[in-house]
């Protein structure tokens, strides 16, 4: 069975917030999760990508999709943030 995870994140960072729930779902600490957020994708960009305008509004919906510690991870313009396993 596939355990996935979902997560809000909160505008703080949201690099931290995807480690945070692959870790979860890999069920290890996020300090010893084996894989780099970086050796997976662009974490500035990630946030560029969901970050509100300039002049504070916010961007259209969309999300990213990416592999991470063979977890499938989705982050959405919402603010949801959902990993799950592709190893089982």
């Amino acid at each position: 069975m596939t355990e996935d995870r979902r997560m809000r994140w909160n505008r703080g960072s949201l690099a931290c917030d995807v480690v945070r729930t692959v870790a979860a779902v890999r069920g290890v600490p996020p300090a010893t999760l084996e894989h780099r957020l970086y050796d997976a994708v662009d974490a500035d960009a990630l946030e560029r990508l969901f970050a509100a305008r300039p002049d504070g509004s916010a961007r259209r919906p969309g999300r990213a999709s990416f592999v991470l510690a063979e977890c499938r991870v989705v982050v959405e313009a919402d603010g949801g943030v959902v990993a799950y396993r592709l190893d089982e």
